[in-house]
């Protein structure tokens, strides 16, 4: 059963920790497992540790991780058929920590992950040692850091479960293949010339994983019979070489078993890759052909296809090719042979004369029905557009899970998602925000890392069954969850501000994947090159915007750029502070943190206020007490500048216009509480009362300004004492004025 803390001063607070032995892994939300209190049987030696989030504000998060040990005596925790709990004494067993801070709001989570050890021990007990056993869990990203098999392309999910799809011969095949195997409804596609198969030679389709070349070889994929529905459709992908094949060249034969026998799909040399339709009889006879239509197939990547459809006594086809660079409308021709079945399609023969060398091919698929161009349209542009968009890109995180990426994959893979997205700002999806690049085929983790970087959000564990996702606008609205007071003893030791190079970056080039790049550099400012050095980077960014690229170089150098004192680490030491429990439980990384009167421990310190982002929480409990790590880094990027109210807003996070360069007019003594600034070109400073306050570089030194009067240059700004002398000609400019957002 649950138990109050074995901290006395904490005593009105109670601990949980549960395992849901036999629980249903499948169901993705926990809502259906059952769960066993385990709380009397936890030692208070050594007590509990949880982490969650980031080790370091420069990495990404790890998975979440809860040790703590079990009183065994009982052999409740025994792996094999002596625990009461067998079989469900394994890997992968829910385990959940909470803590009820008696605020009146009930239990918070502290930890909520899977077992991946039950290690036996022994321990000092009452009258001798008793057994023990060592429980280890962690969260959903131990099982997916561990997994790096790729996910098959994203054509190929999408068309594995196409219901429709009767045959289907991916073509994925590695180096040195002889077959290619149907995962449906056929016998193993068959080369004439298995030696002239240049296999996994090209990865022009982003939707697919490597595809070959049929060189000078036909490739036969005999289909297994299927329920006739009167309607049959033929695709696959093909790529012609930039300079054409010869005039005549084959593609395809399409065989049926209706009183039309085949359907050959035959390239033209015209113009730059005409396609045009022969049809035979039965009995071998030429029924009809077309005139070449214009397709432009040279050095286009396409998914070609042909629809047959049973019509009364006729049957009414369409050739037609959807391109794959996203939103291209495609297009096709159509026709009808007249007293005429078709039947069901039995073989499909790619390339059957030979001489395509040069030419790609993959993703047979044979289905019974006949669906639109578009159909699997997101799925064959690689998830470059959002399900069922022509226009709209698939964007990182949304809150409209059919524009979102991460919400995609996560629901793909039976994974539950916990989004935390921005209050203040908008998170509503529009064309004007930047789109996610293709989803290539690569392990589940580094797709959600791909959206993790383009959103530049923080995905995380240890909080739910799935994972959490800390979006850039959560991070960007900026409200503090806590605030810590020095002065008042709120802080553990040690609380120590680091001053070293570790997150420096002046100069970063961001590439995009298959796309530009673009490199910007910090020159002139505190931490600019030519003050410190340069320090740099390259990140690679899978977004859909070439534009974006140098505001997301910008960025990093934002973040990398941030003068002063790194604070890795804020402790809280939760047995002197309860009072703080409640407000520590319910931080999430992404989430703001202040203290205040630093000073008061820090000597030597400026009074002012530490103000810090959440990257990863730590707690140790035990009957020693409970101390709270938060792994921390600066706020101060993250809090980007706001368009002012037309009247009366003073925040602090508007942004503001500065000068073309301004000075003090005269020196201006310590405690001094007039500035005479002197602007020799461009506007002056405003005088507006409701643009006030703000806070000035006086020389190096932030002085907050309450007013400024004059309408020529000299002004006079009245300000908050001087810290310190400055000198006539001193420059005079915003302090850390805030950024714009990514």
């Amino acid at each position: 059963m649950s138990t109050q803390l074995w901290t006395p001063p904490l005593d009105g607070m109670t601990l949980a920790v549960e395992i849901a032995f036999g629980a249903d892994l499948t169901d993705s939300d926990g809502s259906g497992w059952t769960w066993t209190d385990v709380t009397a049987d936890v030692r208070q030696n050594p007590g509990i540790s949880t982490k969650l989030g980031r080790g370091d504000e420069a990495s990404r998060s790890q998975p979440a991780t809860c040790t703590l040990t079990l009183d065994n005596s009982a052999a409740s925790y025994s792996l094999g058929g002596h625990s009461p709990n067998y079989p469900y004494v394994r890997r992968g067993v829910p385990v959940r920590v909470r803590i009820d801070p008696d605020d009146g709001s009930g239990y918070a989570v502290v930890f909520l992950g899977f077992a991946v050890g039950w290690t036996p021990d022994w321990q000092d007990g009452v009258g001798g040692t008793i057994p023990v056993v060592q429980l280890s869990a962690s969260g959903t990203l131990q099982r997916l850091t561990q997994g790096d098999s790729p996910l098959d392309s994203a054509y190929r999910r999408s068309i594995t479960d196409t219901a429709t799809v009767v045959a289907y011969w991916p073509m994925e095949e590695q180096r040195g293949a002889q077959i290619s195997p149907a995962v449906r409804g056929g016998q193993p596609m068959q080369p004439s010339d298995p030696l002239a198969v240049n296999w996994a030679s090209s990865d022009v389709f982003e939707s697919s994983a490597p595809l070959p070349d049929v060189g000078a070889s036909g490739l036969l994929a005999a289909v297994s019979p299927y329920t006739q529905t009167l309607e049959n459709q033929v695709r696959f992908f093909v790529r012609v070489p930039d300079n054409g094949l010869a005039d005549g060249t084959v593609l395809a034969y399409v065989y049926t078993t209706g009183t039309l026998y085949r359907w050959d799909i035959v390239y033209a040399d015209a113009g730059t890759g005409n396609l045009s339709l022969f049809i035979y009889n039965q009995d071998g006879t030429l029924n009809t052909s077309t005139t070449n239509v214009t397709f432009d197939m040279d050095g286009n990547r396409r998914r070609l296809g042909l629809s047959l459809t049973q019509n009364g006594s006729n049957v009414d086809w369409r050739l037609e090719v959807l391109d794959a660079n996203p939103g291209d409308p495609g297009g096709g021709f159509s026709g009808t042979v007249n007293s005429k079945t078709a039947g069901i399609v039995s073989q499909v023969y790619l390339t059957p004369g030979g001489g395509a060398s040069g030419t790609i091919m993959g993703h047979l698929t044979v289905q019974n029905d006949i669906l639109s161009n578009f159909e699997a349209a997101s799925a064959f542009w690689a998830w470059q557009r959002r399900d069922g968009s022509l226009t709209s890109p698939e964007v990182p995180s949304s809150g409209t899970a059919s524009a979102s990426r991460i919400a995609r994959l996560m629901t793909e893979n039976g994974l539950e998602l916990d989004r935390h997205t921005g209050a203040l700002v908008s998170d509503t999806i529009n064309a004007s925000r930047e789109g996610m690049g293709p989803q290539l085929p690569k392990p589940l983790l580094e797709l959600l890392q791909d959206c993790e970087v383009v959103d530049q959000g923080q995905l995380w564990d240890g909080r739910t069954p799935g994972l959490s996702f800390t979006t850039r606008r959560y991070r960007e609205d900026g409200v503090v969850a806590l605030s810590l007071d020095a002065a008042a003893g709120q802080l553990a030791a040690p609380f120590d501000p680091v001053d070293d190079d570790q997150r420096t970056r002046n100069r970063v080039t961001a590439s995009r994947t298959y796309g530009a790049s673009a490199t910007y550099e910090d020159t002139t400012g505190p931490m600019g090159s030519s003050v410190i050095g340069t320090y740099d980077t390259a990140v690679e960014i899978n977004g859909s915007n070439d534009l974006m690229m140098i505001q997301h170089a910008s960025w990093q150098v934002s973040l990398g750029t941030v003068p002063g004192y790194r604070y890795p680490t804020v402790a809280v030491d939760l047995r002197a502070t309860p009072e703080l429990a409640a407000d520590v439980l319910a931080l999430i990384p992404g989430d703001r943190v202040q203290v205040i009167n630093p000073e008061a421990v820090l000597g030597g310190f400026r009074p002012g206020t530490v103000d810090l982002i959440v990257e990863g929480i730590a707690h140790e409990i035990s009957a020693a007490g409970w101390i709270a790590t938060l792994t921390c880094s600066w706020a101060s990027p993250w809090i980007v500048g706001r368009v002012a109210a037309e009247s009366g807003d003073t925040s602090e996070y508007l942004l503001r216009a500065d000068t073309d360069g301004s000075t003090l007019a005269v020196s201006a003594p310590r405690n001094a509480t007039t500035l005479s600034v002197a602007t020799a070109s461009g506007p002056l400073w405003t005088t507006a009362a409701d643009n006030y306050p703000l806070t000035l570089d006086v020389g190096g030194v932030p002085v907050v300004a309450s007013a400024c009067s004059g309408s020529s240059s000299p002004q006079t700004f009245t300000v908050a004492a001087l810290e310190l002398d400055r000198l006539a000609g001193s420059a005079v400019k915003l302090y850390d004025p805030r950024p714009l957002g990514l």
